[in-house]
């Protein structure tokens, strides 16, 4: 586990040798980042996103939207919608 005290991504198997740690000697390895940056999913057979609430909320519908004229699409998904503006 790594703990900073500031913000700061680790998006490079170097910034976790940096710290004495070497990711790839382990069968699994749990990033907490929003995407799988190149250089981690080049050493990953399989990658899993798991979608959590946030700040950054990659599940739009959970989001608390205010002010916006309802239905909204792709918010409600009882809505149905077409581009012809009618």
């Amino acid at each position: 586990v790594i703990v900073t005290a500031r913000r700061r991504p680790y998006h490079f198997v170097a910034d976790m040798r940096r710290l004495g740690l070497d990711p790839l000697a382990h069968k699994i390895v749990v990033i907490k980042i929003g995407y799988l940056e190149p250089d981690l999913k080049r050493h990953a057979p399989r990658a899993f996103l798991a979608l959590t609430p946030g700040a950054v909320d990659q599940a739009i519908e959970r989001l608390p939207f205010q002010r916006v004229r309802r239905p909204l699409f792709p918010l409600d998904k009882e809505m149905t919608w077409s581009a012809g503006g009618e």
